[in-house]
């Protein structure tokens, strides 16, 4: 779970550095968030991945039992809430 939030932090900061030089000061280039923000974007990345994987194994499958479908929808909604941060809101 470490290993994906500080993956999910260090591309969000790659991709905002591509985008800061690539863009002049006076286009107004907004910031993708950071600090708190994206670590918390990628924390709820890492669980939701783990989540939707953990689906798939039969002994985690008995313990969500009628949950199933519920944990499905929550884990991609949490992995798609999770990549919308590196949209630019002008573009969103």
């Amino acid at each position: 779970m470490l290993a994906i939030t500080a993956g999910y932090v260090a591309v969000g900061y790659a991709i905002e550095l591509i985008r800061s030089s690539r863009m002049s000061k006076s286009a107004g280039g907004k910031s993708l968030g950071g600090g708190l923000k994206r670590v918390f974007d990628g924390l709820t990345l890492a669980v939701s991945i783990l989540l939707l994987v953990g689906v798939v194994y039969p002994s985690v499958m008995a313990l969500i039992g009628d949950t199933r479908l519920f944990a499905i929808v929550a884990g991609l909604a949490g992995v798609l809430y999770s990549l919308h941060a590196f949209v630019p809101e002008d573009l969103a």
